[in-house]
Order: C-alpha cells, then structure tokens, then sequence
C-alpha cells in the first residue's frame, strides 16, 4: 500500500486517504494558490507538502 506523510503536520495517511481529503475541499486549499492556477494541475504530482514514506527496519516512516 502506498503510504504519504505530510512534509508539515508529519500525518501518514494511504493515497487512498489523502485522495479522499483532496475531493472533500476545494483545490485552492490543496494547493495553495487561486483556482485559475490550479487547472490541470494532478492533486498528487503536483502538490508540494506530501512525499511517499515507507517503514524502515525501525519502524520509522522514511522517505521511500
């Protein structure tokens, strides 16, 4: 399962889970910048706060 910790808030959460956050607010939100701004923008690719982490032999979540 691909996992994703937020850069600033350290939350890990499933792409499943942030994919859902991302449809429950509106794109200026995620992204940080006005709407005219956001088209075609990819909610994943394209945003600057989430990084894909895996455990490590510690249990620690790292960059994956």
């Amino acid at each position: 399962m691909e996992m994703y910790m937020h850069t600033i808030s350290g939350d890990v959460a499933s792409k499943a889970d942030w994919k859902s956050d991302f449809d429950s607010m509106d794109v200026e939100s995620w992204f940080g910048v006005p709407a005219e701004e956001c088209e075609g923008l990819d909610w994943l690719e394209d945003q600057k706060y989430l990084v894909e982490v895996v455990k490590d032999e510690t249990g620690e979540w790292v960059e994956a």
